[in-house]
């Protein structure tokens, strides 16, 4: 059975739209954040911790929690910050004696940790775009020998 034209014209179009959905669901989840596992509290803050070190590598060592989030909340994340200001007492109560609590909800701490590493590949792709911008603002004259 021969085909005519129309039909491998639309053959080969709905074969495109299916390549073109397959790639961009594989770009998609490449650059989607899993929420990383977890144990306990204390890893949690210890990739909070990690997360905010490279966002803001000005920060003195030894610098305190209530630091590290005021310095956050100037970035426009979507964070729910009474969870995450809750969350840094009874953490701080725990580690520090005081409370014997043992189950943290680790979820708004951790989606701040994504949300700050995410920043940093904003901020990276931001100044290697300027840098590109910098190189090609160059007059022709200086770029000849």
């Amino acid at each position: 059975m021969v085909l005519d034209s129309n039909a491998i014209y639309g053959l080969v179009a709905l074969n495109l739209v299916l390549y073109a959905f397959l790639i961009f669901g594989y770009l998609k989840t490449r650059r989607s954040f899993v929420m990383p596992e977890v144990q306990n509290a204390i890893e949690a803050f210890a990739y909070l911790e990690k997360s905010f070190k490279k966002t803001f590598p000005e920060v003195r060592e030894g610098f305190t929690w209530s630091e590290a989030i005021s310095r956050a909340k100037q970035l426009p994340l979507d964070i729910n910050w009474e969870k995450v200001e809750k969350e840094l007492v009874a953490y701080e109560s725990y580690r520090y004696g005081g409370n014997d609590r043992q189950k943290f909800d680790t979820y708004e701490i951790l989606k701040l940790g994504i949300f700050l590493r995410s920043n940093v590949r904003k901020k990276n792709k931001k100044k290697k775009k300027q840098e590109v911008q910098k190189t090609t603002n160059i007059p022709m004259e200086a770029r000849l020998p």
